[in-house]
C-alpha cells in the first residue's frame, strides 16, 4: 500500500511538472527593487563579473544601445538606452539577447563591412583557438541578427591569414585574452593587434582586402605589413609588462 502511494504521488507530480513546462510561454516579471529607499537600475540582470560592453543599435532605431557578454558563463545581455538629453540610462531588455549566437570567453561588436550595422567578432573555442565572424543585419522585426561569415575553403570557419609559402594558418587569440580590432592602418578596413602564442609579443595582422580588391565585405589579412615608422615587423620588438 505504501509503495502504491509513492508511486502516485511520484506520477502526480511529473504530470504537474510536465503541465508546467508545457504552458505556451511565460511573462518575464519586473517590478521595483532599492535598499534604503534608493532604487536599483536592472536589479534583475543576474550581476556582472567579468564584463565585455560593446555598443550596438539593437532595434534599428538610429540610438546605439549596449551589448555586454559576461565571459563568466558566456552570458549574453541586452540593453536598450532609454537616456533622454544629457541623461545616460540603459535599461535591460533580454529579448534581444535571442537573436545572437552560441559564444564563448570574448566577444566584440564591429562595423566591418561599413553598413552601419555592428558585426561579431568572437573567440572560437575548439579545435583550435581563433576569431569567427558573424555578419549583422535586422530581421522583420527590426531586431539586430546575426549570421556567420564565409571564410571559403579553410578546414575551419574562422579567419586566417595567408603564410610566406603560400599556405594558410588561423589569426590566433588566447581565450583568456581578447584581441584590438581597429583601421590600425588609415585604409579603412578593421585591422587586428593580438598577442602571439606565446603570450609574450603583440602581433599586427593588415587587413588586405581594400588593397586585394575585394573591397570592406571581405576579411584577407597578412601578417608583418610595414605601417609607418610606428609598426615593426611581428614579433614587436619591445616586450609587454
Amino acid at each position: 500500500m505504501k509503495t502504491n502511494s509513492i508511486l502516485c504521488l511520484a506520477l502526480c507530480l511529473g504530470w504537474t511538472t510536465l503541465s508546467i513546462y508545457a504552458q505556451p510561454g511565460f511573462e518575464r516579471l519586473s517590478f521595483p527593487a532599492g535598499v534604503d529607499g534608493n532604487p536599483i537600475a536592472n536589479p534583475f540582470t543576474g550581476g556582472l563579473n567579468n564584463p565585455q560592453p560593446s555598443k550596438v543599435d539593437l532595434n534599428n532605431d538610429g540610438v546605439e544601445d549596449l551589448f555586454v557578454f559576461d565571459r563568466y558563463g558566456n552570458i549574453p545581455l541586452t540593453f536598450l538606452y532609454t537616456g533622454q538629453a544629457g541623461e545616460v540610462d540603459y535599461t535591460y531588455a533580454p529579448e534581444y539577447a535571442a537573436n545572437f549566437p552560441p559564444l564563448a570567453n570574448w566577444v566584440l561588436l564591429r562595423d566591418y563591412n561599413n553598413d552601419g550595422i555592428q558585426d561579431i567578432f568572437a573567440h572560437f573555442p575548439t579545435p583550435i583557438q581563433g576569431i569567427q565572424v558573424f555578419r549583422g543585419y535586422y530581421d522583420t522585426d527590426d531586431k539586430i541578427a546575426f549570421e556567420p561569415f564565409n571564410f571559403c575553403c579553410e578546414d575551419y570557419n574562422i579567419m586566417y591569414y595567408t603564410l610566406a609559402n603560400g599556405t594558410t594558418t588561423q589569426v590566433y587569440v588566447s581565450p583568456t585574452d581578447y584581441p584590438v580590432l581597429d583601421d590600425v592602418d588609415g585604409d579603412g578596413d578593421l585591422d587586428v593587434l593580438t598577442f602571439s602564442i606565446g603570450g609574450g609579443y603583440v602581433e599586427y595582422f593588415q587587413n588586405r582586402s581594400v588593397e586585394m580588391g575585394y573591397g570592406l565585405d571581405s576579411l584577407k589579412f597578412k601578417r608583418g605589413i610595414h605601417v609607418g615608422a610606428n609598426f615593426m615587423k611581428p614579433p614587436f620588438q619591445k616586450r609587454l609588462c
